[in-house]
């Protein structure tokens, strides 16, 4: 059973300050690894083992293979025991699926009424409305 740090809260705050001004990088600084990165810092389990990619190739060659990015964080959240849930269930420090016109399948953290996720330039901070998917991290 995966348990959240007992300061989630501050630590989910102080993650996001220091990822503001960072600008998107293939496996170093992009949607997945933003969200990989949290979750690890916050519950100790890594979401993306045995799932690494080094750049935008063998990341496409990772999605290609598990037919799409929602595909495969369901398997690895659903491997940690952590569920999918519907989007308007999800609360702060859930992971949230949206659709972007840049990279399609995309994934962010939601902070309430609204998500993070890494963006071209900075991090990007929308609408709840605009989630498809959601895995709760409890």
């Amino acid at each position: 059973q995966i348990m959240r740090h007992e300061e989630w809260p501050e630590i989910m705050e102080s993650y996001i300050q220091n990822n503001r001004g960072k600008e998107y990088k293939w496996s170093r600084q992009d949607c997945v690894t933003f969200m990989a990165q949290f979750v690890h810092i916050i519950t100790g389990k890594d979401v993306l083992i045995g799932k690494r990619y080094a750049g935008e190739k063998s990341a496409m060659t990772l999605l290609k293979k598990y037919k799409g990015l929602f595909r495969l964080v369901d398997m690895q959240f659903k491997r940690l025991g952590l569920n999918k849930i519907k989007p308007l269930q999800a609360k702060r420090g859930d992971v949230v699926g949206f659709k972007t016109k840049a990279h399609g399948q995309t994934v962010g953290i939601c902070v309430g009424n609204m998500f993070v996720s890494q963006g071209e330039d900075d991090l990007v901070f929308l609408p709840m409305s605009e989630a498809v998917k959601a895995w709760e991290v409890k």
